[in-house]
């Protein structure tokens, strides 16, 4: 089974890949990560998104693998637009599970799914698995502005 994992550089990723590490998986399932860097970007801002996002992935796979150690994993930065990246990818690796956080970068302003992950379950070639993350990171949220 592959299973696709698709995140970007927040605090809110870090809880997904967290939730996934905690888990029970079968052991022939192989995870891939990638973070989706947006193509819009000019070439300079692009080259410094691309490599600033890569040593986030590698720091992220390396703590995934040390946690999920008998399972292949391996990840890249694709660069692209949300969500056709998302949804491109998980076709090109013929993914059987796709895992996404409910909310990115933009944050929980509202309880509903985001707009990524909300087209990302509309047009997914696979099951999809979304992680609920805002109430997590609204408390820190709190947390953080009390002290």
């Amino acid at each position: 089974m592959k299973a696709l994992i698709a995140v970007d550089s927040s605090d809110m990723a870090e809880k997904i890949l967290v939730q996934v590490c905690e888990a029970k998986w079968c052991s022939d399932v192989e995870f891939r990560i990638v973070s989706i860097v947006d193509s819009a970007a000019s070439t300079e801002t692009s080259e410094q998104l691309v490599h600033q996002a890569q040593l986030i992935l590698d720091d992220r796979i390396t703590r995934f693998k040390s946690k999920l150690f008998n399972h292949k994993v391996d990840g890249a930065i694709i660069e692209g637009v949300l969500p056709d990246a998302i949804i491109e990818e998980a076709k090109d690796q013929k993914a059987d599970l796709l895992i996404i956080g409910s909310h990115g970068e933009t944050g929980c302003r509202r309880p509903e799914l985001g707009s990524v992950a909300s087209d990302v379950v509309k047009r997914a070639p696979c099951t999809v698995q979304v992680i609920k993350v805002c109430k997590e990171a609204e408390t820190l949220n709190a947390s953080a502005v009390a002290r």
